[in-house]
């Protein structure tokens, strides 16, 4: 320890204190070393500090009161400090380390307030307050100092600017994306919007539509709500009525035309394309129909195509009425119709819904218009069905009990059954008979084959032969010394025959073939 004038250093006395300390501790290898209290010094003298060994906190006298040094005074855990006239206090941005939505942790970075903020001016911008009245409203405002078409001020995120929100309010509803709605006495869509606006448009008491403000292209309505549950209805005169309650079809025919009616406004570029389906739902039978029509630019109804329809076309039906589509039936009723949009496209782009599939006037059979290919995306041009695979073949249908040969010809099996003249075998129908269609099978199953004679006779194994089958016998060689004149001495049905020879000595091979009759 060397004693200077200018003060004391501890450690290395060879040393020359620092000309702005009273006291210089000297060393490399060592620290000081604050007095141990059980607690808390007096608050006579600021500028103490030592070491709390309670509480394992190093403290000391600031301003005639003790404080945490280090780890600030008072701070809350999980919330991030800020300095405040030289002391640590806690911010307004928060960290959860628990579980917060199926992760873990979560930050908050603004404060929370019990009523909806207010003030004004730039120094403001960007800011972000929660607001909670404790029971039941909660929602985070931003400050928007411009004058972008609302002006400066505080603003519900997510929420249209122009959104009425009692904050403190108890009977406010369920939080939710607020659309301010536009009433109109008539079903002008509005134009003073802004591109990619989205509101609630009300027209008159009752018509309610959501839409869109799409700049140079107008308001388009988007998907219905409240009492409308389908995209598309049918009015008390039975005509088709889109989601924004107007009639599909020309303004001259009661239609919303001229692109005022939805439709219409989507065929500005076109003919819009739409398929539909609708079902009548008043009591069993639920007669169905669906089917594809086209809207041009005025609104009306150019094309009708049915892609099924319904069982019971006098009960319930679809067709064009001057220009608009109109539903009849004596068996249904207008209020129980169910008439939905299944999808819409813009311009004469019939194939995509337009299909080839098409139903049976008692909509009972599926059938396909036009050539078919399978495996392929090309057919053959002298084919109607064109299978093109090879690795596979065409599995024709296994039928027990042959059904009547009469009426379709040209019909095609395979007899499936265990017993019976054509069990296991292919069939063809001319229109009255069925016919065997014969491959060359061998072996024990088979219907052609060759057997070399044994003393002048051979049994054949096959369960082929039948009563009324014929077997034709040729000599095929082998030893032709004592050739004599073969025939069928015995059969036994779905087992065997035997092939006899006029000279006991021959022994030369014989080719069969039977053929059914």
């Amino acid at each position: 320890m060397g004693l200077y004038a200018g003060g004391v250093v501890i450690g290395n006395t060879t040393s020359i204190p620092n000309a702005a300390t009273s006291l210089d501790l000297i060393d490399t290898t060592k620290g000081l070393g604050l007095n141990l209290i059980a607690g808390d010094l007096g608050t006579t003298r600021n500028g103490l500090i030592w070491y709390d060994t309670v509480g394992n906190l190093f403290k000391g006298v600031q301003n005639g009161g003790v404080v945490n040094l280090l780890t600030g005074s008072g701070l809350t855990t999980n919330t991030i400090p800020r300095a405040n006239s030289g002391a640590l206090q806690d911010s307004y941005i928060q960290e959860l380390t628990t579980n917060v939505g199926g992760t873990v942790g979560a930050t908050r970075p603004y404060p929370v307030v019990s009523v909806q903020p207010t003030g004004t001016g730039a120094g403001l911008s960007g800011y972000l307050k929660w607001v909670d009245n404790g029971s039941n409203t909660g929602a985070l405002f931003v400050y928007n100092p411009y004058t972008d078409g609302q002006g400066p001020g505080w603003y519900r995120v997510l929420t249209n600017q122009n959104t009425s929100f009692p904050v403190l309010s108890t009977s406010s509803p369920a939080i939710g994306m607020g659309l301010s709605t536009m009433t109109n006495s008539t079903s002008t869509a509005p134009t003073n919007l802004y591109t990619g606006e989205i509101r609630n448009l009300r027209v008159g008491s009752q018509l309610y539509g959501l839409g869109v403000y799409q700049g140079g292209a107008g308001f388009h309505y988007l998907k219905p709500f409240g009492g409308n549950q389908w995209e598309f209805s049918v009015n008390v005169n039975s005509y088709m009525r889109d989601w924004d309650w107007e009639i599909i079809g020309a303004t001259a025919n009661g239609g919303k035309g001229g692109g005022n009616n939805t439709l219409s406004n989507l065929s500005k570029i076109g003919n819009s394309t739409v398929k539909f389906r609708a079902m009548a739902n008043t009591n069993s039978p639920y007669y169905y129909i669906e089917g594809v029509f086209k809207v041009n630019s005025s609104g009306a109804i150019t094309s009708l195509v049915i892609t099924q329809p319904s069982s019971n076309t006098t009960a319930f039906n679809v067709s064009i009425t001057d220009t608009r589509i109109q539903f009849t039936g004596n068996a249904f009723s207008v209020a129980y119709v169910i008439c939905e949009k299944v999808a819409s496209i813009y311009g004469d782009l019939y194939q995509t819904v337009y299909e080839n599939e098409r139903y049976s006037a008692d909509a009972t059979v599926k059938y396909w218009v036009g050539d078919f290919a399978l495996g392929s995306s090309t057919i053959n041009t002298a084919t109607q069905l064109d299978l093109q695979s090879s690795t596979k073949g065409l599995g024709l249908n296994l039928v027990v009990g042959l059904p009547a040969a009469s009426g379709r010809k040209a019909n095609i099996l395979f007899d499936n059954s265990t017993t019976g003249s054509t069990s296991g075998s292919t069939l063809i129908s001319d229109g009255t008979n069925w016919t065997k269609v014969y491959t060359t099978l061998t072996g024990s199953t088979g219907n052609v084959g060759k057997v070399t004679l044994v003393g002048g006779t051979a049994t054949v194994n096959t369960t082929k032969v039948t009563a009324n089958s014929i077997i034709q016998l040729t000599v095929q060689g082998g030893t032709l010394v004592n050739v004599g004149f073969q025939y069928i001495s015995a059969r036994v049905n779905g087992t065997s025959f035997t092939i006899t020879s006029s000279n006991a000595s021959d022994t030369c091979d014989v080719g069969w073939v039977i053929i059914e009759p």
